[in-house]
């Protein structure tokens, strides 16, 4: 909690100059995917390690290939980037009309 309520004001900055300062108009409009990179060690104590205001959607993995790096999809990146997306949609759309669509 304590790191949202440290990024909120870059948060709005960064919205505010999406919408050209007119952010009051977007109020609503938008949101923003945060990644949150953690690390459960053997005691299952979870350590932050990095928060991401940008993370990456993309679901390709590079490998290596006779002939140079390959793109290949991952059915794991895909399944959950797809369901944060979907996720926060829903939660978008609960927020502006205060009920939640099926």
């Amino acid at each position: 909690m304590k790191s949202l309520v440290a990024m909120q004001p870059y948060s709005l900055k960064d919205q505010a100059a999406q919408f050209n300062g007119k952010f009051a108009e977007a109020e609503g409009s938008c949101f923003q995917v945060l990644g949150f990179d953690i690390f459960i060690d053997n005691k299952l104590k979870v350590w932050v390690l990095e928060i991401n205001d940008h993370p990456s959607l993309n679901i390709n993995l590079c490998l290596e290939g006779e002939k140079g790096l390959i793109k290949e999809p991952s059915e794991v990146d895909r399944f959950i980037k797809v369901k944060v997306i979907g996720d926060a949609i829903k939660l978008m759309h609960k927020h502006k009309t205060g009920e939640e669509r099926q």
